[in-house]
C-alpha cells in the first residue's frame, strides 16, 4: 500500500507534465515509488519516450544520454525535442504579442481624454 511519501515524485512529475500539456501529444504515469516516478510521453514528433524523475532530477530512460539529468522537465524536453522548443517559442511570442496589444490599448485609453480635451 502506498503512503504519503510515495506520492511526492509522482505528484511532481504529473504536475510538470500537465504544465507542458500543450507541447506534448500525450503522457501517462507508468510507475512510482517513494524515490522515483516514471512516465511514458509522446512528443510532438510522435516519438514515445520514458521520463524518470528522482531526487537527482529528470532524465530520459533508455537514452544514450541517460546519465544526463535536468533540473526541470522543460530543460529535458527542450534538449530532446526540437518541436517542443519551437512550440515554447511560439507560446512566448504569442504572450508577448498579447501583452503588447494590451499595453497599446491601455495607452490609447489613457491618451484619448487628453487629446479630446485639447479640441
Amino acid at each position: 500500500m502506498a503512503n504519503a511519501n510515495d506520492s511526492f515524485y509522482v505528484d511532481e512529475l504529473q504536475t510538470a507534465l500537465k504544465e507542458q500539456d500543450n507541447a506534448l501529444k500525450s503522457f501517462s504515469i507508468l510507475n512510482f515509488t517513494d524515490s522515483q516516478a516514471e512516465a511514458s510521453v509522446t512528443l510532438l514528433e510522435e516519438r514515445v519516450i520514458k521520463i524518470n524523475l528522482t531526487e537527482r532530477g529528470y532524465a530520459e530512460v533508455e537514452s544514450d544520454a541517460r546519465s544526463q539529468r535536468f533540473a526541470t522537465l522543460d530543460a529535458l524536453l527542450g534538449f530532446i525535442s526540437p518541436l517542443y522548443e519551437k512550440e515554447q517559442q511560439r507560446k512566448l511570442l504569442t504572450a508577448l504579442e498579447k501583452l503588447a496589444e494590451e499595453r497599446k490599448s491601455s495607452e490609447e485609453v489613457f491618451y484619448l481624454p487628453t487629446i479630446l480635451g485639447r479640441y
